[in-house]
């Protein structure tokens, strides 16, 4: 199977893109934000467009780049979605990390019933990292912290811009 695609918009107004594999909604946020709703969709790999933005919309489409073809689970109750961007110079140790050390421990906590990267198709932020949770709760406590916190985790903190942390329950 091809790598799958994604498109996400925070905000009133989100319109999901016909057709979409999978429709999530769901109403969280940025810590220390009012909460918004989002919405969620995974499209084909041959989707050519996301989301329509307006104003008050912000939206980001990308291409599945691990595991490649995982879809949203349908019973999670959480969400945790991470963005950022590295510097060139650092991209493929980045990638190393994310994949190989980052990304493996956060997915073995109990809970976690996915963890999906992409890659932005046009414009920014590069990355975006979704975890999808039993429910939100699971990346605030201290076990996620300790799976998170690893000298390499904080070598590579330093390099990221953009990084924006934003969690998520289903919305009614």
């Amino acid at each position: 199977m091809s790598a799958l695609r994604l498109a996400f918009a925070l905000g009133e107004g989100g319109v999901a893109p016909s057709p979409a594999l999978s429709v999530q909604r769901w109403i969280g946020g940025a810590s220390g934000e009012a909460e918004r709703p989002l919405l969620v969709c995974d499209l084909s790999a041959d989707a050519s467009t996301g989301i329509a933005a307006s104003n008050d919309l912000w939206t980001w489409f990308g291409v599945q780049i691990l595991p490649g073809d995982l879809a949203a689970p349908p019973e999670a109750q959480g969400l945790l979605i991470n963005v950022m961007t590295i510097g060139e110079a650092q991209d493929e140790e980045f990638n190393d990390w994310y994949n190989t050390e980052h990304m493996p421990r956060l997915m073995a906590l109990e809970g976690v019933l996915a963890a999906r990267r992409f890659r932005v198709i046009d414009g920014a932020p590069r990355y975006a990292a979704l975890y999808h949770l039993s429910h939100r709760d699971i990346c605030q406590g201290p076990r996620w912290v300790a799976a998170a916190t690893t000298p390499w985790t904080k070598r590579m903190q330093r390099y990221r811009t953009g990084n924006k942390r934003m969690t998520f329950t289903r919305a009614p």
